[in-house]
């Protein structure tokens, strides 16, 4: 099997999905592939950058298939749900989205990635980054507390977290823009 960050990720994916971020680490995910940990270090320098790879394959599964017809504010909504769903499937994962160090430090090139599914429907670079962070934080933060052993059972009792994050979301997306 030839090794590669696509087989990595998946691969720590899968450990993240089963045991949760504690258990991923170069020697966990090394052993789940049946090579040695020192293998994974030529397509990645530490554990913290599988995490953003991580991270990455979180955000670009929420956006998959959103349909490009889409206005600016459906598609927000769209992927704010998306991205909870994602977050679910996979123990602490809210947790590692604000954790996670980002994939490069070529903040330019990072901020482009993040606004053009917003820039290319006509929103200034500038909001759209400040829109899509605006929706990871709320869909992290909301998941975040779900994923909570400590408060997520409390917390479902007193206001339900499908209905409460559906109204914070609308809430959100439409006072964005108006501001």
């Amino acid at each position: 099997m030839a090794l590669d960050r696509t087989k990595i990720v998946e691969a720590a994916m899968e450990i993240l999905r089963v045991d949760g971020l504690s258990a991923v680490n170069m020697r966990s995910v090394a052993a789940r592939l049946d090579v040695g940990a020192s293998a994974l270090y030529r397509h990645f320098s530490s554990k913290e950058a599988i995490l953003g790879a991580m991270v990455t394959c979180l955000f670009e599964a929420a956006q998959r298939d959103l349909s490009p017809e889409l206005a600016w504010r459906d598609w927000l909504f769209q992927f704010g749900h998306r991205l909870r769903t994602q977050l679910l499937e996979y123990p602490d994962s809210a947790l590692m989205c604000v954790s996670a160090p980002p994939q490069s430090n070529d903040v330019g090139e990072v901020s482009r990635q993040i606004a053009r599914p917003l820039t290319s429907r006509g929103i200034s670079s500038n909001q759209a980054v400040v829109d899509i962070a605006s929706v990871i934080a709320l869909t992290t933060g909301w998941t975040a507390y779900q994923q909570s052993t400590a408060k997520a059972e409390f917390l479902e009792q007193l206001f339900g977290f499908d209905q409460a994050f559906d109204k914070s979301l609308r809430s959100l997306i439409a006072g964005i823009g108006s501001a």
